[in-house]
């Protein structure tokens, strides 16, 4: 029972270990970066004008 529990406690670390390794991988894929849009979208460039106007 005691052998049970340590390669149960084992195989938890092992995962725990993998987890933390292999998620900053997948993070660090080159061509992810966070972009902004090619072109102001008409609707969106409208409600800025109405906001930024005195009027």
């Amino acid at each position: 029972m005691k052998m049970f529990k340590t390669v149960r406690s084992l195989a938890c670390l092992a995962a725990i270990v993998l987890a933390t390794q292999l998620q900053p991988l997948t993070a660090q894929i080159p061509g992810n970066e966070v972009r902004g849009p090619l072109e102001p979208h008409p609707v969106a460039d409208e409600a800025i004008a109405r906001i930024k106007s005195p009027y």
